[in-house]
């Protein structure tokens, strides 16, 4: 499943993980519903719709450009 169409409270991991100060959030999906890039595609709206203003406050132009 793409992300948050399943059971994990995804905006509470995310935030616990923030408190504990984690960096990095690697998500792994072994079965797709859609084809892959879609599922893809989807689990990328649904970040840019949630968390879009979130990353852009942590990360600066410097972050990818190392």
């Amino acid at each position: 499943l793409e992300l948050s169409q399943g059971s994990v409270n995804l905006p509470g991991v995310i935030q616990a993980a923030s408190d504990a100060g984690t960096e990095w959030l690697i998500v792994e999906q072994d079965v797709c519903q859609n084809p892959p890039l879609q599922s893809v595609e989807n689990s990328m709206n649904w970040l840019k719709q949630n968390y879009l203003n979130q990353f852009k406050s942590i990360c600066t132009k410097e972050t990818f450009n190392e």
